[in-house]
């Protein structure tokens, strides 16, 4: 009988090294595997940076070849992450330059989609102006006074946002609306130089 258990303990000793050595392999397997994938993410993260930075130093130089190359650069982004609003952001603004409106407005729609689901409203108010800028190059300048009028209602004191809904008004000729304004921008911006000259236009609508 002492035999037997002698064996028996030493089995089950086994058996529980075995086990625990297991467990630690698995255990050790697992924290790999996660730092694996932490890596993956930073290296996504650390690629995507590199990219936009390539893309937006392209932008600036602004012929035509360097413009397809931040198209390039700015589409394998989005590659890697359909969410990734500056890249959407960037992408709009390379096919804006390049007079590709009607893929520049689509663009511009995705990334203002993005910013919603996100409730990021300082940003959608910049959206929604560059999206003026493009109705307004496709001749719809109802939907570009449109994108303005929801512009201004998140920013509503923005220079740049009054300036160009000042000037939508003036070629529609809606004098009451560029009057109001013509008010609202020299409230907001005094320093602006072209009041006066903006100031003899809306006067002579109708006239």
């Amino acid at each position: 009988w002492s035999g037997r258990l002698e064996y028996w303990q030493r089995f089950w000793g086994r058996v529980s090294e075995w086990f625990l050595s297991f467990s630690k392999m698995i255990h050790e397997a697992r924290e790999a595997h996660q730092e694996k994938r932490r890596l993956a993410r930073v290296s996504q993260e650390t690629k995507i940076e590199v990219l936009l930075q390539q893309a937006r130093e392209a932008i600036q130089r602004e012929d035509l070849s360097d413009l397809e190359e931040a198209e390039e650069k700015l589409i394998e982004i989005v590659s890697l992450d359909d969410k990734y609003f500056p890249a959407f952001f960037d992408l709009g603004d390379v096919y804006l330059k390049m007079k590709k409106y009607l893929e520049a407005k689509q663009t511009w729609i995705y990334a203002l989609r993005l910013l919603e689901l996100r409730g990021e409203k300082d940003k959608e108010a910049e959206v929604l102006f560059c999206l003026s800028e493009v109705n307004e190059a496709l001749g719809d300048l109802a939907a570009a006074r449109d994108n303005l009028q929801e512009a201004l209602a998140i920013s509503p004191n923005n220079p740049r946002y009054l300036d160009s809904i000042l000037n939508l008004c003036i070629i529609g000729k809606d004098k009451a609306a560029a009057r109001e304004y013509l008010a609202k921008l020299a409230e907001v911006n005094p320093e602006n130089q072209k009041l006066e000259e903006l100031a003899e236009t809306v006067a002579e609508i109708d006239k």
